[in-house]
């Protein structure tokens, strides 16, 4: 970049400030400047740019997730939601990098992770982030709010949405009528499990 720079301009571009690196620096220690400089430093990367980085790490030098999110100050679930999203990505072959915030919501999300691990959901959510089906990175969050109510109704509902026979929209508002996504009708359900739960008969 800087040879470029003082081909157009040398007079500009005599001389410029460096610092020259050990030639013998370990690769770990090399990971570790450079996410100094671009994950907390002052010329962050873009998201996909440093959930990259994670990724690269951890497959490279074999760190553990934890230490890498405690070296950068990172917290630890962010830093593995991070690295997981870019996984799905590189397996989807996703080429699109502006499409990363979409999978990060997706892998972050702990209603819909249950359904990824007994269910063919990836397949349906990600062919919607690349064919432009979902709008939104953060419209995935509605998929995760009808996925927590866990009933009857929002089970038969994943399951429609999971085979394709309806919208991550037409889902989300087939939900929403029913009133079950308010706080309100949440709260009673809520109190409902408590006072049929266990605990309420050892309070009594």
């Amino acid at each position: 970049a800087y040879r470029i720079l003082c081909e157009k301009e040398p007079v500009t571009w005599a001389k410029i400030k460096c610092k020259v690196l050990p030639h013998d620096i370990s690769e770990d220690l090399i990971f570790k400047l450079i996410g100094q400089f671009h994950i907390k430093g002052k010329k962050p990367w873009d998201a996909y740019e440093q959930a990259s980085y994670l990724y690269r790490r951890s497959k490279q030098t074999k760190m553990h997730i934890d230490m890498i999110a405690d070296e950068l100050r990172l917290k630890k679930n962010d830093a593995k939601n991070m690295i997981e999203a870019v996984e799905l990505m590189q397996k989807r072959g996703e080429p699109d990098t502006h499409k990363y915030s979409y999978y990060y919501e997706y892998v972050k999300d702990p209603n819909i992770r249950k359904y990824r691990e007994t269910t063919d959901i990836d397949e349906t959510v990600c062919s919607m982030i690349s064919t432009g089906g979902i709008e939104e990175a953060k419209d995935i969050r509605k998929i995760g709010k009808v996925a927590k109510i866990n009933d009857s109704q929002s089970k038969k509902l994943m399951k429609e949405f999971i085979a394709g026979e309806s919208t991550l929209y037409e889902t989300y508002e087939a939900m929403e009528e029913s009133g079950k996504l308010e706080p309100a009708v949440t709260k009673l359900k809520a109190f409902k499990s408590y006072i049929n739960g266990e605990a309420f008969e050892k309070n009594t």
